[in-house]
């Protein structure tokens, strides 16, 4: 299960949003590259909804060690897939790393309290 799309962005230096699923070690892990903004937010929230519905009773791991900029519609589409992943029982884990891209609009809005957030992939496919 491999699938990579890109979605075109205007020019003004941010790379374009690209998107792997991938089957690992048991979990659909969903990759992502580049910025999560309003433009992109409906790219990665399908790509998120298509992981879960892939994934039965599978975990997901949403790596976003890529992710150059998370803004609030990237926020709303990992709120979104959390709530589905909890309705399956299996919550929904994203790695973040040492991104500091990512980490502070988690943690500034306490996402951090309602995702499992994991420090590498590893600890997000075994966890």
């Amino acid at each position: 299960m491999s699938e990579h799309a890109e979605v075109r962005r205007p020019p003004s230096g941010e790379p374009p949003l690209t998107v792997e699923m991938r089957a690992q070690r048991g979990a659909i892990v969903v990759a992502v590259r580049g910025a999560v903004d309003t433009l992109t937010a409906p790219r990665f929230s399908a790509a998120m909804n298509g992981a879960l519905h892939a994934a039965a009773a599978r975990r997901v791991v949403v790596d976003l060690r890529g992710v150059t900029h998370l803004g609030s519609a990237g926020l709303t589409a990992l709120d979104h897939a959390a709530r589905q992943a909890k309705r399956r029982r299996e919550p929904l884990r994203i790695v973040v790393e040492h991104n500091q891209c990512v980490r502070p609009p988690i943690q500034i809005t306490e996402r951090d309290e309602v995702l499992i957030v994991c420090h590498d992939l590893d600890e997000a496919l075994t966890i």
